[in-house]
């Protein structure tokens, strides 16, 4: 059982190197209500997800996009893709609620979803979780991500 929206949690956690550890996108509280906020991995792995409910894992989010068949735009929400490819034909409502960069800069809304998923990067990078990314059209992708970006957070019911 996953949730039905995005997280938006707002959770106080301090991580290293950034002063704070979850933002709505551009700073605009109306995109939290409407897509979430954004989190770093630390954060979406110890403290968003309540009692009860976890942070996917790369498993999880495969077995996710199997049950659709690979198709992406099934997953997707009508209406939140600039290129219009969500059918939401599965109810699970993926917003296109962008990226929030280490750098302290937003990208990508109304263009891609990124959400955590439990799994450490195993990579040169040593500080990454992987993400899953739904791009415009029919792509969905599994890729690490630095920790300190900000991604959107799903739970799935224990």
């Amino acid at each position: 059982t996953w949730m039905a929206e995005n997280m938006n949690y707002y959770d106080t956690v301090a991580v290293p190197g950034l002063r704070d550890s979850s933002w709505c996108y551009d700073k605009n509280p109306a995109t939290c209500a409407t897509k979430g906020r954004l989190y770093a991995w630390v954060v979406a792995m110890k403290s968003v997800c309540p009692d009860g409910w976890h942070l996917p894992d790369t498993t999880e989010w495969n077995a996710l996009i199997a049950a659709v068949d690979g198709d992406a735009a099934a997953l997707k929400s009508q209406g939140s893709w600039d290129d219009g490819s969500g059918t939401n034909s599965s109810g699970f409502s993926v917003v296109a609620g962008g990226e929030r960069y280490r750098s302290g800069s937003f990208d990508s809304e109304g263009l891609k979803a990124y959400f955590w998923s439990s799994a450490e990067a195993q990579d040169e990078s040593g500080f990454a979780g992987y993400a899953v990314l739904f791009g415009s059209g029919n792509s969905v992708t599994l890729k690490s991500s630095p920790g300190n970006n900000g991604h959107s957070v799903r739970c799935v019911k224990d």
